[in-house]
């Protein structure tokens, strides 16, 4: 992906940074892995969360709740800090 490519997600509201500490040793991997591939760490991060997601939580036909249950409270599966 461009860097132009890159700007124009950072300036489109249908995208947010998140962040995250990991392991020196994997944090260089993905880096030389994205270099000789083209890609983005954003493409890869994108992907693998999909692809986690997805393997977490099986498609339903309706859509997901809240997070809450009806006292207000977070649901059990919710990873919203406190």
């Amino acid at each position: 992906m461009s860097d132009l490519n890159e700007l124009a997600r950072r300036n489109n509201p249908n995208y947010t940074q998140v962040a995250g500490l990991i392991d020196k040793d994997l944090a260089r991997r993905l880096r030389v892995y994205c270099a000789d591939q083209d890609i983005t760490i954003a493409e890869v991060m994108e992907e693998a969360i999909t692809d986690f997601l997805e393997k977490k939580q099986p498609k339903q036909d309706t859509p997901p709740s809240s997070g809450s249950d009806d006292k207000g409270r977070r649901s059990k599966g919710d990873i919203s800090s406190s």
